[in-house]
């Protein structure tokens, strides 16, 4: 937590010390997506269109959250098409938030941003969907716990 606040405090602050530059920071490195990966952008440059792109090995769980001053941004996620979006405006929470599932493959976020200049950051969590055999391990585990306490009762008696 404290990690995730350092990396948006940092350029936040870094962003309003001077407003004539803009920032942009971004973990997203076209490679395999980490568990974590974010974006803050502030100043011209989260006016203009920008590109994050990353690819997953395995099917998983995608969750987004994101918050922004600006009147709106447009986050479209897409693959060899659109897959779908979301629009993150500044709410009472401050934070818009969705998962969706994926398939493996290579994957793109694209922004637009509208209204007056301002910050806006989002961050992207992937959790591995578990494979069938991991539920048939923990089905075996809950034979085996039935079983043992069975064998229990059973010499109680």
């Amino acid at each position: 937590m404290k990690r995730k606040l350092l990396a948006i405090a940092v350029p936040l602050a870094l962003g309003f010390a001077s407003s004539a530059n803009a920032l942009v920071y971004s973990t997203y490195d076209g490679e395999v997506h980490q568990t974590t990966e974010s974006v803050f952008a502030v100043g011209a440059d989260a006016m203009a269109p920008m590109t994050f792109d990353f690819s997953l090995d395995t099917a998983s769980y995608l969750s987004f959250e994101g918050f922004t001053s600006m009147s709106s941004v447009l986050v479209s996620l897409s693959s060899t098409s659109v897959l779908g979006g979301w629009l993150i405006t500044p709410s009472s929470s401050g934070f818009s938030s969705m998962t969706s599932l994926l398939a493996a493959g290579d994957y793109s976020l694209s922004t637009m941003a509208f209204g007056d200049p301002g910050y806006y950051a989002f961050e992207t969590t992937v959790t591995p969907v578990p494979e069938p055999e991991t539920y048939g391990m923990f089905l075996a585990g809950l034979g085996m716990l039935g079983l043992i306490a069975r064998r229990k009762l059973d010499a109680k008696a």
